[in-house]
């Protein structure tokens, strides 16, 4: 019997220390090997790793609906633990980002880079007591400060500024992040960090940011540069088979803003766009060549999944559902001319309630990142 399979595009790659591919079945037996070939791991000398999460909602508890908080005075027992209904134990996100945070540490990660909704409310809400609601950036900063070694580059997202936006809350903000900045950048070698955050829940930059931005563009155009927003962009990665429809650019600046920023991007070829919000998890790239990572608009562009509530696709229609007990996230490994994002899954074990992180085939990408000089 022939097989052919169909999930992967031309940049996937094996991960790290794969020797061969098997297909199984339902029934767990073997019906087909894949030689690796093109998918054969990078074994060139890597210049650095960082890790890549997105949507880590911190504070949300995926069994309740509601928040869950943790003791400031006992970060190690982040978060409440939960139950399904069933006697199995729901992982609230904080611990999920703990449990990630100490497998990318073990993996000798540089720094950490999150694209987004790091909280699930920000630092104040309509209804109850504003201090509760500290605790979510608390419990954030708390966990990061468990990895003195690792420093953490982060985006506002549209959940840092519900009921209060996050540039009125920028003494908050640079106590429990370090920074006041909603737009910065940082180097690591020749490259360039371009970080652009929210200053609302309703557009995904202002006017002067994305000025800055174009100015960042033209000042480091004979660079490799990487760039991390929050929401994706509509027809480009992020929303597989239009599943996710939220997208903020083009629920704010409308459709012709829109283009013309993608047209931007896309004038420049040295840039890699990175970026979460619909929380759709790699497997998705089943459905939608598109889901994951995409040159479709003249740039590279990758989505970052959900590490906090990650969401499952679950046919062509776009109808999904939430992953109650893991979270998806990358680390990625910087070389001369290219990068390699290893997708992982950090989960809960239904069966042995324990915590395991595994490689995702379908999320591991070789992409050739050549800088060249032929930017007008």
């Amino acid at each position: 019997m022939a097989y052919k399979c169909t999930q992967f595009i031309s940049q996937n790659t094996s991960p790290v220390g794969t020797k061969r591919i098997g297909i199984y079945n339902a029934e767990g037996e073997r019906v087909f090997r894949i030689p690796l070939n093109g998918l054969a791991p990078v074994k060139k000398e890597k210049l650095y790793s960082f890790g890549l999460v997105s949507d880590t909602h911190m504070g949300y508890n995926k069994a309740s609906g509601i928040g869950s908080y943790a003791d400031p005075n006992d970060p190690m027992t982040v978060g409440l633990r939960s139950d399904d209904g069933n006697g199995i134990g729901v992982p609230p996100n904080g611990t999920l980002f703990r449990k990630a945070m100490d497998f990318m540490s073990q993996q000798g990660i540089d720094f950490l880079c999150n694209c987004g909704d790091l909280t699930n409310i920000g630092f104040y809400w309509e209804r109850g007591d504003s201090e509760m609601f500290v605790k979510q950036f608390g419990e954030y900063r708390d966990l990061c400060a468990l990895y003195p070694h690792i420093s953490v580059y982060n985006v506002m997202g549209n959940h840092e500024s519900y009921n209060a936006n996050i540039v009125d809350t920028l003494n908050e903000m640079e106590e429990y992040t370090g920074t006041r900045k909603i737009t910065y950048y940082f180097e690591c070698g020749n490259d360039v960090f371009i970080i652009v955050g929210q200053s609302s829940n309703t557009k995904p930059m202002t006017d002067e940011h994305l000025q800055w931005l174009m100015d960042r563009l033209d000042e480091f155009k004979h660079r490799r540069c990487f760039i991390f927003i929050h929401s994706f962009l509509r027809n480009d990665s992020g929303a597989p088979c239009n599943a996710r429809d939220n997208d903020i650019f083009s629920m704010t600046w409308g459709t012709a803003k829109t283009e013309n920023f993608k047209k931007m991007l896309s004038d420049y070829p040295n840039i890699i766009l990175f970026h979460g919000h619909s929380h759709m998890k790699f497997e998705s790239q089943q459905y939608d060549k598109n889901a994951n990572y995409t040159e479709k608009n003249g740039f590279q562009s990758v989505h970052v999944p959900s590490l906090g509530d990650p969401r499952t696709l679950l046919d062509t229609t776009g109808k999904w559902e939430t992953d109650r007990y893991g979270g998806q996230f990358y680390i990625v490994d910087v070389y001369d001319d290219c990068i390699v994002l290893n997708g992982y899954y950090v989960f809960k074990n239904t069966e042995d309630d324990v915590f395991h992180v595994i490689p995702i085939m379908i999320g591991t990408y070789k992409i050739e990142t050549k800088v060249t000089n032929n930017v007008p």
